[in-house]
């Protein structure tokens, strides 16, 4: 994928080298939602199945003057849209560093991820979010996503 960006920032896919700053990030979101201990992220788990092995995938943000240094992640897996029979992508974690939130570091993502889909013919995007996620508002407002009414989500830890 080629590198875009804004004035802002700078949208790359994730690489070697990514894995500590993108697990801090995973521990950005999980204070953020208050859960701090539920988080037990390791950067080889995050190298082994985004960086090697690309079970999920992930793009990341970037001051543009400095690509190693990330400010932002949102990291996907393929999944199938059956009712339209499409490929989907499921948004897993969407993540602004706090010094880098409100600079519309969350758009500039999501907008290359949607290009990104588009260009695969990917037909839908999900995710969850918690519901005391103030940003979550972007989602239905900027997106014109709307939230599922139909389905819960549900966890079964291995």
């Amino acid at each position: 994928m080629t590198v875009t960006g804004t004035e802002d920032v700078m949208i790359r896919p994730a690489r070697a080298g990514d894995e500590d700053q993108m697990v801090e990030l995973t521990h950005v979101i999980a204070r953020a939602e208050g859960r701090p201990e539920a988080c037990t992220a390791t950067t080889e788990g995050l190298r082994s199945v985004v960086i090697d092995d690309g079970w999920a995938q992930a793009l990341v943000a970037c001051e543009p003057t400095d690509p190693d240094t990330i400010i932002g992640m949102i990291i996907y897996y393929r999944s199938y849209a059956s009712y339209a029979g499409k490929r989907g992508y499921f948004v897993e974690n969407v993540a602004v560093a706090e010094s880098a939130q409100g600079r519309g570091v969350a758009s500039a993502m999501f907008d290359a991820l949607v290009r990104q889909a588009k260009a695969e013919g990917v037909g839908k995007l999900e995710w969850a979010c918690d519901r005391a996620n103030s940003a979550r508002r972007f989602y239905e407002d900027r997106l014109k996503a709307e939230p599922n009414e139909h389905y819960m989500i549900y966890s079964y830890r291995l």
